[in-house]
């Protein structure tokens, strides 16, 4: 199940967040599943189509900085820094790291509740109509509050700030602003934004919280009371909590050995044009 969001900060991105539950597991040896089933549900999930997306998101966020410190052309596109590379990561981090049978979160795929709302969060969210939803009296404070512990449980947040970082990250080192041609404090000052950038995701999480619950709000206005409530008792269930917990952790760390990959090749990149 997605849900897409589309947060106006330093960089526009559209991101694609998981929201997965799970009744309780009592085999004895949970079907932790085999690393393509592992593969399929994460697919199921929109996080691998999010990441297949990533190189144009880059794109976009290097063209942004490469016009701000006046460099002529972006980098190339650095190896390791690719979506098959950091999807093989997120997988295989997940399925070491997670413990309990995926056959529960599978099943929630199949229910109509999922369905539906899967449905509902394919709708593009146009400005005009987002402004005009929260002005009515559709959007109020219960239903506020439900998508709002719906949001948390499933920590969309931190899973848009690790996305939305990493990608203003790669994006700075691939315009070519980080070099050895130039010193000046242009240069200096966007590798000192690329390590903000990297270090504060929680800030990141919490100024988006708002923004994200009032999209949702607009992406679910079709669901009734008793579906959201249900919807949060799924999310809420302590087998959903972990496997979203644990999803997120992989994504983070995937991105993360992504982006240490991506600062490796720069270092070698510059200390060849220093030898040179």
């Amino acid at each position: 199940m997605t849900v897409n969001y589309r947060i106006t900060q330093r960089v526009s991105v559209s991101i694609t967040a998981t929201l997965l539950l799970a009744g309780s597991v009592f085999a004895s040896k949970p079907d932790t599943g085999s690393l393509p089933s592992v593969r399929a549900l994460i697919e199921h999930t929109g996080i691998t189509a999010q990441l297949y997306s990533m190189p144009n998101l880059v794109a976009e966020s290097s063209e942004q900085h490469a016009a701000r410190c006046d460099s002529q052309s972006a980098g190339d596109y650095y190896p390791g820094f690719d979506a098959e590379s950091i999807v093989y990561d997120l997988v295989s981090d997940f399925k070491n790291s997670y413990t309990r049978s995926i056959q529960p979160v599978e099943r929630w795929y199949q229910s109509s509740l999922a369905k539906k709302i899967q449905s509902a969060e394919k709708t593009p969210v146009h400005p005009a109509a987002l402004t005009s939803f929260l002005e009515s009296p559709d959007y109020n404070r219960d239903r506020e509050n439900l998508i709002g512990n719906i949001v948390d449980n499933l920590q969309i947040p931190r899973f848009i700030a690790i996305l939305g970082t990493e990608v203003e990250y790669a994006g700075i080192v691939h315009s070519g602003c980080i070099n050895v041609a130039d010193a000046s404090s242009k240069i200096n000052s966007e590798q000192r934004l690329a390590d903000i950038t990297r270090e504060d995701k929680n800030l990141t999480a919490l100024l988006m919280r708002d923004d994200i619950i009032a999209e949702t709000a607009y992406l679910y206005r079709d669901l009734s009371d008793k579906e959201l409530a249900e919807f949060q008792t799924f999310t809420s269930s302590d087998t959903g909590r972990e496997f979203y917990a644990a999803l997120i952790d992989a994504f983070q760390q995937s991105l993360s050995l992504a982006g240490d990959r991506l600062t490796r090749s720069l270092q070698s990149d510059l200390q060849g044009a220093i030898d040179f």
